[in-house]
C-alpha cells in the first residue's frame, strides 16, 4: 500500500487557510453576518473516522469512548451496548411511536418526518457520504493500474466491500442536506469529491468523485429512503454508482439494504441485508454478492457465520452463455478472497486513514457554513433546533413558492396555446 498516498493512521496534520468569512452568508440556515471561529479556520488534525483532535492523548481518548459502546453481535453486524445514547434515543422513539398508534408496525416513511437534533450527529448527510466513500484511493487506484478486465472486477468489488464496516460509526442520524448544498473535499492521495443535493423530496444527492490524474471519475446520484417499522428500520440507496476509466470501461454496482434492530426495544444491532451487484457491461462481467447465505443453497438450514459474503463473478459469451471466471468468499467485518487469494483484510485497513480533507470552502452553500451541524457539535442543542426548524421553514416555503410558478407558467402556456389555434 506504500504505492497510495494514504497516511498512517494517528494524527493527519490539515492546514487551511486563514481566510475571513465575515458578511458572506445571510439566512437560509447559513451563517447571518460572521461565521463563528470553526475548527476548519485554523491547523487542525483528525482521527481515521475525520473527527477533530487536539492531541494523541484526545486521539486516544476519543477513539476508546468510540470502540466502549459497540461489540460483535452473534447474530452478525454491529451491536451498540452504549445504554446512556441508547436511553436517551429510545425516550424520542416512543414518544414517536405514541403518535402512531395502532399504525405502529406499518412502514413509515422516515424522510418526511422531522426529529429532534438529539438523535442527530453534527454532520450532514453529504459529509457521511463523503466519510464513507473513503477507500477509493486505496483500491480504484489499484482498479485503474489493473491490465485485465478480471482483476480490474476484482478491485472493484474489494472498493464496494471495505466501507461496509464503517456502518458502525453510524449510530446517530446525519442531516438532511438542503436543496442546493453542496460539500468539497479532497483525499490523502490529491483525489476530489464534489456533491450537491439536487432533490428535497424525495432526497437525491448528487456526486463527482475525480481519482488521481482522472485514472478514474466515481460519478452518479442516489436517493436515500429508510422506513421505520415499529421496533426496526430499513435502509436503502437507490441509483447509479458508476466508475469510469480511461479506456472506456465503466463499472456499476448497488449497495446493500441496512437492517437496524432494536429501535425501542431490545439489542441495537446494525447489519446489512439481501445482495448487491457489480457489472462491467463492456466485458461481461457481473457478480450477485450474497450477505449471509445458507449452506448448501436456499433450502438449506445451515448458516453460514455471520456477515458472510459470497458470489460468483460471471463473464457471459457473445451468445450469453455465462462461465464463472471467479469466486468471492469471505466476510465484510473480516477479510475478502478470489479463489482463496486474500485481496483485503479490514484490520490491515484500519490502520491506515483515507479520511476526507474539506475543501477550501469556496462556495457559500458548502455543508460547512450550516449553522444547525455547528451548533450542535458545540453543544448548544437548542440554538441548533432553532435553526434547524428555520431552515426546514424555508424549504416548505420555497417549495410552494415553486409549485405556485409552475402552476402560473402552466396557465401562460395554455392561454398562448388557445390564441395560437385561434
Amino acid at each position: 500500500m506504500s504505492d497510495i498516498h494514504c497516511l498512517p493512521n494517528q494524527l493527519i496534520q490539515l492546514t487551511a487557510t486563514n481566510k475571513s468569512h465575515r458578511a458572506l452568508l445571510k439566512g437560509r440556515g447559513y451563517l447571518e453576518g460572521y461565521l463563528p471561529p470553526l475548527p476548519l479556520i485554523t491547523t487542525l488534525a483528525m482521527d481515521e473516522e475525520g473527527e477533530t483532535v487536539d492531541s494523541l492523548e484526545d486521539f486516544e481518548t476519543k477513539w476508546n469512548k468510540k470502540q466502549k459502546g459497540k461489540s460483535t453481535s452473534e447474530v452478525g453486524g454491529v451491536q451498540w451496548d452504549d445504554e446512556a445514547a441508547l436511553k436517551q434515543q429510545r425516550a424520542v422513539v416512543w414518544q414517536f411511536a405514541k403518535k402512531l398508534g395502532k399504525n405502529l408496525f406499518a412502514a413509515h416513511d422516515l424522510t418526511k418526518i422531522a426529529f429532534p437534533v438529539v438523535l442527530f450527529e453534527s454532520d450532514s448527510y453529504l459529509q457521511r457520504v463523503a466519510s464513507q466513500i473513503r477507500y477509493h484511493p486505496l483500491y480504484l487506484t489499484k482498479a485503474a493500474e489493473a491490465t485485465s478486465p478480471v482483476e480490474r472486477f476484482k478491485w472493484v468489488v474489494v472498493y464496494v466491500v471495505a466501507g461496509l464496516h464503517l456502518l458502525e460509526t453510524q449510530f446517530r442520524k446525519p442531516f438532511n442536506p438542503i436543496l442546493g448544498e453542496t460539500y468539497h473535499c479532497t483525499y490523502p492521495d490529491g483525489s476530489e469529491l464534489f456533491m450537491e443535493q439536487s432533490s428535497h423530496h424525495p432526497p437525491i444527492s448528487c456526486w463527482e468523485c475525480h481519482g488521481l490524474d482522472d485514472s478514474y471519475v466515481y460519478a452518479g446520484w442516489s436517493e436515500f429512503s429508510a422506513k421505520f417499522h415499529g421496533n426496526n428500520i430499513t435502509a436503502d440507496v437507490v441509483g447509479p454508482q458508476n466508475i469510469y476509466f480511461k479506456d472506456g470501461t465503466y463499472i456499476t454496482f448497488s449497495i446493500p439494504s441496512v437492517l437496524v434492530s432494536g429501535i425501542a426495544w431490545g439489542s441495537r444491532v446494525m447489519n446489512y441485508t439481501g445482495t448487491f451487484t457489480v457489472t462491467d457491461p463492456k466485458n461481461n462481467l457481473s457478480v450477485k454478492l450474497t450477505l449471509n447465505p445458507k449452506e448448501g443453497g436456499m433450502f438449506s438450514r445451515k448458516k453460514c457465520p455471520p456477515n458472510t459474503i459470497r458470489g460468483d463473478i460471471m463473464q457471459a459469451d457473445a451468445k450469453g452463455k455465462e462461465t464463472r471466471v471467479s469466486s468471492v468468499d469471505g466476510s465484510w467485518l473480516g477479510e475478502l478472497s478470489f479463489d482463496g487469494e486474500v485481496y483485503w483484510r479490514l484490520e490491515e485497513q484500519r490502520k491506515l486513514s483515507c479520511a476526507p480533507t474539506p475543501g477550501p470552502g469556496e462556495l457559500l452553500s458548502d455543508s460547512r457554513y450550516r449553522l444547525d451541524t455547528y451548533y450542535l457539535g458545540q453543544g448548544d442543542n437548542d440554538k441548533a433546533e432553532e435553526w434547524k426548524s428555520k431552515m426546514e421553514e424555508d424549504q416548505r416555503r420555497d417549495r410552494k413558492l415553486r409549485a405556485g410558478q409552475k402552476a402560473a407558467y402552466e396557465r401562460m402556456a395554455a392561454r398562448a396555446k388557445a390564441r395560437s389555434i385561434g
